[in-house]
């Protein structure tokens, strides 16, 4: 299983969510065993480092709004999972196009952002949203 998660820094599994996704300066991305069990990673205090593999992957490109750059590097890790607090419509679309399932409502540090997607406290996202305070408007068809 391979999950990417906006972070602030590169701390890894200790950095704090960033919660907008095109801002984000580092996404972190983490590999775990597919063979460990949710209650066996939470019991765990995630995780040993045998456990799950972590990289951490830079967005150069912080000019304008754009989300292309870090789209790409996301699209580029080949991750199954994306884990955010929000996401616009077109990381969205593009996401969903190649497969990828977008959780969304994560706080906090990376850690706590995994467990609680393991432990099915994320909503998986069926449409766009900013949260609403983001100044975007979103049309629906």
């Amino acid at each position: 299983m391979k999950v990417a998660i906006p972070s602030m820094d590169e701390k890894g599994l200790d950095s704090e969510i960033c919660e907008h996704f095109g801002h984000s300066v580092f996404y972190t991305i983490v590999e775990i065993d597919k063979k460990l069990p949710p209650s066996g990673i939470i019991k765990k205090n995630l995780y040993k480092d045998e456990d799950c593999k972590i990289d951490i992957i830079k967005n150069e490109e912080l000019e304008g709004h754009l989300c292309d750059n870090p789209i790409n590097l996301i699209l580029d890790q080949k991750v199954e999972y994306l884990i955010t607090s929000n996401l616009g419509p077109t990381p969205y679309a593009r996401f969903r196009y190649k497969g990828i399932k977008i959780y969304t409502g994560a706080f906090g540090t990376v850690r706590e952002a995994l467990r609680d997607f393991l432990c099915g406290m994320l909503a998986e996202m069926s449409t766009a949203s900013c949260g609403g305070d983001c100044g975007h408007h979103h049309h629906h068809h």
